[in-house]
């Protein structure tokens, strides 16, 4: 027999018998005590009788005591930590743990666990369980060592770029690691395994992080997302781009790689992943600016088409009057068109005016917008550049040189730099692409044949050649093409001109032209179309006329056409727009004043 493990028994079969209340019996010497320290007169028993004590005949309905599971957990651990002893016995009254003859615990508990307490050498533990005809024993061994570092061995994707919303997938290895997880989105994940990174739209860097009882280590790898094709609109058109009054036109579109389409306009939604497609406008009564916003899987593009509304046909040469003027009649007031639209404001009635009206032809409405920016005032110069008016210069008793810029979009005025030839009223302006033009005048005091050129873009003026004709104010101008037009008016001693001159801007030059068929004449009103120039109105010594001219540039001549619808005026204003001029305003012999309006059919 093995003396250790027999000691172990015995040991074992005490704790029971304690457990129990049997009787327990302690030796000195050769004598036998009971638990009150009496004497008995009994033989002592032998280790055999003893045995058979502890390791009766199995009995008709006794299960052996098994044990199920001994481990310790970490089986291996740094110098100077412990780890944790775990058991599970069946049909066994106790449980002993011992390491080297030393005990650990003593348990009836048929399973539970223990820490061993910080080690600093390996260690071997016993499990010795007693049941009531057996008992059994298991070890378990605690190593203590250095614990090797948690290290990732691989980490990959596969593949590395994808296209846009597609997967790509992630694959790892690591050695001595007891958890990983992967950032962002993936979260916890085994130690040693491979995932999906999920549809991605977006380049993006995963974290694989691995951890130990020793240390962490991290791994990243970036998975490229190829952008889609961008959304693009090739072609947004009207046809035809210009329709008459109660016609429609039919808006056409091509766009690559776009998903949803709409068109404003009360148009809607179109089908852009058709490539291409048209749509009627309806029957249309003003211009209207028709918008097709498209978008693909991460832009939006915008293009735009204008469809020009022109107003009815009408009987050439002939004058149809209007609605009359919003404002109050009026005489020497500023007017302008820009676009579809024309306006008219400033002037004199029983006072100077400063407010402002908006003429839609396609409706014959007029619309008050803001008063102009500077106080009120007559005898303004004005013209229109791209998208914007401009008024300024004047005169109110006083002359003025402050110049000013009119939003439509924004109804808003905005000063600008003042006028560079100084205080002046009653000038000659027109307009020549991207530049606006004012010269001549009067400033109560002398009268001037300066010509001055106004660029927006820099907000700047500057001085050109001057006038050629005598110095004068109450003149008529105009502008074709890259030409500007400038004759009649008075100059000193009140002698009233029909001298006519052409400007070319390209050239800085002035060139003397055919005299204005109407004769000598002040205060008219002009406009041009189509490549012709038109002058009326006016006063021709001392009386006010109606009478009609038109100059082609191409023959240099004059040709009387019907005369003004209204009555004779001087002081009105004139303008074109989309191919029909506009007269109206004015003075005959007032106060009172004129409001009424008339257009001219070419």
């Amino acid at each position: 027999m093995n003396p250790q493990t027999d000691s172990l028994k015995l040991l074992a079969l005490l704790a029971v018998l304690i457990i129990l209340g049997g009787t327990v019996y302690y030796f000195s010497g050769n004598r036998n005590l009971d638990q009150s320290g009496r004497a008995l007169n009994t033989e002592r028993p032998s280790t055999e009788e003893l045995e058979k004590t502890s390791n009766p005949p199995p009995g008709p309905n006794l299960l052996p005591c098994t044990i199920t599971s001994f481990k310790a957990t970490p089986a291996s651990v740094a110098s100077g930590a412990s780890s944790l002893l775990s058991w599970s016995t069946q049909n066994c009254m106790t449980n002993l743990i011992t390491q080297a003859s030393t005990p650990v615990i003593t348990s009836p508990l048929p399973s539970g666990q223990v820490s061993t307490g910080p080690l600093t050498t390996t260690k071997t533990y016993l499990l010795t369980a007693v049941g009531e005809n057996n008992s059994t024993t298991a070890s378990t061994t605690v190593t203590v060592g250095t614990l090797q570092p948690c290290t990732i061995n691989t980490f990959t994707t596969t593949p590395s770029s994808i296209p846009y919303n597609t997967a790509s997938t992630m694959a790892w290895t690591t050695s001595n690691c007891t958890s990983a997880s992967i950032s962002p989105t993936i979260g916890s994940v085994p130690t040693n395994g491979s995932i999906s990174s999920g549809n991605l739209t977006t380049t993006t860097t995963f974290t694989l992080t691995a951890t130990s009882s020793t240390n962490t280590t991290t791994s990243t790898k970036t998975i490229t997302v190829i952008p889609p094709p961008q959304c693009a609109i090739t072609l947004f058109s009207a046809t035809p781009s210009s329709i008459t009054s109660g016609q429609a036109s039919t808006l056409n579109w091509k766009t690559t790689n776009c998903n949803t389409g709409l068109i404003d306009q009360g148009i809607g939604s179109i089908t852009p992943t058709i490539m291409q497609g048209s749509i009627s406008t309806g029957p249309l009564t003003s211009t209207k600016t028709f918008k097709l916003t498209a978008t693909g899987i991460n832009n939006t593009v915008v293009a735009q088409t204008v469809v020009t509304v022109m107003p009815p046909a009408c009987t050439p040469n002939t004058w149809t009057q209007k609605a009359d003027f919003g404002g109050t009649a009026r005489n020497s007031a500023v007017g302008f068109s820009i676009g579809s639209k024309g306006y008219i404001g400033t002037g004199y009635d029983t006072g100077y005016k400063n407010d402002f009206w908006e003429y839609d032809p396609s409706t014959n409405t007029w619309t008050q917008k803001a008063d102009f920016g500077g106080v009120g005032r007559s005898y303004a110069a004005n013209f229109s550049i791209g998208t914007k008016g401009y008024v300024g210069m004047g005169a109110a008793g006083v002359s003025y040189k402050d110049f000013w810029e009119y939003d439509p979009s924004t109804n808003t005025w905005t000063q600008k730099a003042d006028f560079g030839g100084g205080l002046r009223h009653s000038l000659v302006n027109f307009t020549i692409g991207s530049k606006g033009y004012a010269g001549t005048g009067h400033d109560y005091v002398s009268l001037f044949q300066d010509l001055w050129q106004y660029d927006p873009s820099t907000n700047t003026w500057t001085q050109k050649a001057n006038f050629p004709g005598d110095q004068r104010y109450f003149a008529t101008g105009f502008s074709i093409g890259t030409k500007g037009y400038l004759g009649i008016g008075q100059s000193f001693g009140g002698t009233n001109k029909k001298d006519f001159w052409e400007y070319d801007s390209t050239t800085n030059i002035w060139t003397q032209k055919s005299d204005f068929g109407g004769g000598p004449k002040v205060n008219a009103a002009s406009f041009s179309i189509n490549g012709k120039g038109y002058i009326g109105t006016g006063n021709t010594n001392q009386l006010n006329t109606k009478d009609f001219w038109q100059y082609d540039p191409a023959i240099n001549t004059w040709t009387q056409k019907t005369d003004f619808g209204g009555i004779a005026r001087n002081g009105a204003v004139g303008f074109s727009i989309n191919g029909k001029g506009y007269i109206g305003t004015g003075n005959y012999n007032g106060p009172p004043y004129l409001k009424d309006f008339w257009e001219y059919c070419p």
